[in-house]
Parts: C-alpha cells; structure tokens; sequence
C-alpha cells in the first residue's frame, strides 16, 4: 500500500492552484490595459472614417458644381444617379447614411453623425 501512493505522488501531473491564479492574474491585468486602448483605437478609427466620408461628399459636390450643376437641385442621391458617387457613404457603424442640406443662402451642409470627444475616449 505504501508503494502505491508513493507511485501515485510521483506521477501526479498538472498545474498548482496557485500557478493557475497567478496565470489568472496576468491575463486580467493584460484584459485590463487592452480594452481601453481597443476602445480608444476604434474611436479614433470612426472619426477618422466619418471625415473620410465628408471629404469624398465634397469633393463630388465640387465636381458636380464645376460641370455646371446648381445648388438649386442638389442631392445626395442626385450625385450617386449622375456618377459622382458610386453609392451614398453609410456612418460607420450604423446603417444611416449622409444627407446635403442646401440653405437658402447659396451654401450647403453635409448632414452626419457627430462623434464628440471627450476625456473617457480621446487617443493616449
């Protein structure tokens, strides 16, 4: 009988309870430096692609203008039916899309979301 168990101390394989804690440990300390950088990285990531999408709007109403076209008929959908868009640009993240808002006074607004930033998700 005391051979048996001497065997079955020696062939006992696997991790302590401490080892597996401390494994624990550094994943949630890693967890806990990772997710604000990934929340900051895909903050910037959609600021940075609604401005994309704004400068793309502009530069098709310019063209629009250039060729002779007026603010007078101006629409998103207009520019995608003549060619200057090849579809109307979604927000990211979201299945909205852009608009044109043409004032009275001869200028017009690209209506899209707006991303404030504020301390809790501004990059650094």
């Amino acid at each position: 009988m005391k051979n048996h168990f001497k065997k079955s101390k020696k062939n006992q394989k696997g991790f302590t309870l401490v080892e597996l804690m401390v494994v624990v440990v550094i994943i949630g300390i890693l967890v806990a430096i990772a997710v604000p950088v990934y929340r900051n990285v895909q903050t910037t990531a959609k600021i940075k692609a609604n401005d994309a999408n704004i400068k793309i709007i502009e530069s098709a109403i310019q063209v629009y203008l250039a060729e002779g076209g007026t603010l007078d008929d101006l629409d998103i959908n207009l520019l995608v039916t003549k060619g200057y868009l090849k579809e109307v640009p979604k927000y990211p993240d979201s299945d909205e899309r852009y608009s044109i808002e043409v004032n009275s006074d001869g200028t017009y607004k690209i209506i899209g979301p707006v991303y404030e930033e504020t301390e809790s998700n501004l990059p650094g």
